[in-house]
């Protein structure tokens, strides 16, 4: 056995039951299957993340979204943004989210994702932008299909955009001055 291998072993023994009884759960609930990375992935996140580990968007960037998407309703986040309501991520309440919506910070993307698609389906919310890790094997990606995914460059490598709503023209066009921006098919 490689040290590699070993190394992930110890890390995936040292898993809390709770957690991972959690993580699997969670991939049944989504229909995927589980994996070893995912489990980690999960166990580093367990709890509240560090704020290092929840993903910045640059304020140029950010105010080429409001401008596009202007007026924002309801801002997630403590970045200073221009909008009619600013909320904290911590403790929300997504009856609260109508409109237009930007999320700047978003702790725990499956969790919140899985909140808000029921509000995007019965369209209180119309536009949605949430600031998302780049990082692959986590579970709350499969949610993302049918939305306008931004592929950040630069600066803020390992962070993107996630857009869905009725303005999907003018978001696009505003973000491709900061990233590579893409489809995921439903």
């Amino acid at each position: 056995m490689k040290k590699q291998a070993a190394d992930r072993y110890r890390k995936l023994a040292a898993i809390p039951v709770a957690v991972f009884e959690a993580y699997v759960a969670l991939t049944a609930r989504s229909g995927v299957l589980p994996t070893g990375l995912g489990t980690l992935g999960l166990a580093h996140t367990h709890g509240r993340p560090p704020a290092a580990s929840v993903p910045r968007l640059p304020m140029g960037a950010l105010k080429s979204v409001v401008a596009a998407l202007h007026p924002i309703d309801v801002h997630v986040g403590a970045t200073q943004l221009s909008a009619c309501r600013t909320l904290s991520s911590e403790g929300l309440d997504v009856c609260q989210l109508r409109g237009t919506v930007v999320i700047s910070e978003c702790p725990r993307p499956n969790a919140m994702l899985e909140m808000l698609q029921p509000r995007l389906q019965t369209g209180r919310i119309t536009d949605l932008v949430v600031v998302l890790p780049t990082s692959l094997g986590h579970t709350w990606q499969r949610q993302l299909r049918g939305w306008t995914l931004v592929a950040l460059e630069g600066e803020s490598r390992g962070t993107m955009l996630a857009f869905r709503g009725q303005r999907c023209a003018a978001f696009r066009l505003a973000a491709r001055a900061f990233g590579i921006v893409m489809t995921v098919e439903a």
